[in-house]
């Protein structure tokens, strides 16, 4: 009796350390869910995932990015605006700024994504300009890019489901070991 008790105590430990996974899991699953394709400030950083490949090599369709407040803007950098017309009219875009020019109204700024032979045909201002790019998190883009996938789907939901199941197969077992059992010959 002392060892099944003492089986069923390290059983117990595994449980909860199962249980304490997939919860956590799960709590990571929601928070990543707040990435998205517009852009959210998380402790005073811009993160947002790319939306399309117009900036293919340097950003691919998916990834996700940090971007900082724009003090400054030069020839070079890649900013996030919303674009004003267009197939993306409403959306948030990165693109890189390829000139600066000085105008009657003040400085504007011409960009283009790098997958583009082209310039945008809206140029704007530095006011227009939302946020800087700042870093690509590969990690998490690729933990995203596979939660988007049917397999990722999967593993995000089964997984846990999985956890659960074996923790109560695991619970009825043992509960059950520990039922008296009663011989017909005992019964009156």
């Amino acid at each position: 009796m002392r060892k099944s008790a003492g089986l069923y105590r390290a059983y117990s430990v595994v449980l909860g350390v199962i249980a304490l996974v997939a919860v956590v899991f799960l709590i990571g699953v929601i928070l990543l869910s707040v990435v998205s394709y517009a852009p959210k400030n998380v402790f005073g950083t811009t993160v947002l995932r790319v939306e399309s490949g117009s900036m293919a090599p340097f950003l691919d369709a998916g990834d996700v990015v940090l971007c900082d407040e724009a003090e400054s803007v030069a020839t070079g950098d890649v900013v996030l605006f919303r674009a004003a017309s267009g197939v993306y009219a409403g959306r948030y875009v990165l693109h890189r700024v390829v000139a600066k020019e000085d105008t009657e109204k003040g400085v504007v700024l011409v960009t283009k994504g790098d997958a583009s032979d082209s310039a945008d045909t809206r140029k704007l201002s530095e006011d227009d300009v939302v946020a800087k790019f700042r870093k690509k998190l590969t990690v998490l883009t690729a933990f995203m890019n596979f939660r988007d996938t049917p397999a990722g789907k999967g593993v995000m939901f089964g997984l846990p489901s999985v956890f659960a199941a074996v923790a109560v197969a695991l619970e009825i077992a043992f509960a059950s070991r520990g039922r008296v059992r009663v011989k017909n010959s005992d019964r009156t």
